[in-house]
C-alpha cells in the first residue's frame, strides 16, 4: 500500500469532516442492579441464555464417515472399544422430547469433557400397513447431530457395535474441548 501525498490526505481530510460514525451494531448491555432480595434470588436462578457458538463451515455428519480422525483412533471409535464416557436412551420418548434430551446431555457431556458417547435410538420396526413409519427417532439423529449447537461439538458418528445395540444406536465421538469452537 501507497503512503498518501499531500493532496490525497487533504482530499481525505475533507471527505471525513462530513461523515458522522456508525452507531455500534452490538450496544454494551448493563446489568442493572436487583432492587430487593427477591429480584436478586429470582435473577440468580433465571434460566441461562444459550450462547450461540461460532459458527463454522463443517461439513456435514454422516453416520460412518470418520474424515477427520487418525487411522487408530478411527478403529478403535469404529469397533466401540473407546471407553464410553456416556450413554443416553432415547426410547420411549416423543421427537420433542428425544430431541431436547439428545441436545442436553451432548452439551453437558462436551462441557465436562467426555470423548465418547452411546446413543441408543431403538431401531424402529418397518411395518408397510402402519400410517407413520416406526423408528423416526433414528431417522432424525442425523439431523439432529448436523445443527447447531451440537456439530459444533461433535467430530464423529458411526454405528455402535452390534452386540450393544442390535442396530439402533450410535456412537458420537465429541471434539476435545480446547477444539471447539
Amino acid at each position: 500500500m501507497r503512503k498518501l501525498t499531500a493532496e490525497d490526505r487533504r482530499i481525505w481530510d475533507f471527505v471525513t469532516r462530513s461523515v458522522t460514525p456508525l452507531k455500534p451494531r452490538h450496544p454494551a448491555v448493563e446489568k442493572a442492579a436487583p432492587s430487593s432480595q427477591s429480584q436478586a434470588r429470582a435473577l440468580k436462578y433465571a434460566p441461562v441464555a444459550v450462547v450461540a457458538h461460532r459458527t463454522t463451515q463443517s461439513q456435514p455428519l454422516h453416520v460412518g464417515q470418520l474424515i477427520d480422525l487418525d487411522a487408530a483412533t478411527a478403529k478403535k471409535f469404529r469397533k466401540g472399544r473407546m471407553p464410553c464416557d456416556g450413554r443416553l436412551d432415547l426410547h420411549g420418548l416423543t421427537l420433542a422430547q428425544a430431541h431436547s434430551a439428545l441436545v442436553h446431555f451432548i452439551r453437558s457431556q462436551s462441557e465436562r469433557g467426555a470423548r465418547s458417547l452411546l446413543v441408543i435410538t431403538g431401531k424402529g420396526a418397518t411395518d408397510p400397513l402402519a400410517e407413520r413409519p416406526r423408528g423416526r427417532i433414528k431417522a432424525e439423529l442425523t439431523h439432529w447431530l448436523n445443527a447447531a449447537p451440537l456439530r459444533q461439538v461433535i467430530l464423529a458418528v458411526t454405528e455402535a457395535n452390534p452386540k450393544q445395540s442390535q442396530g439402533g444406536a450410535v456412537y458420537v465421538l465429541l471434539k476435545r474441548r480446547d477444539r471447539v469452537r
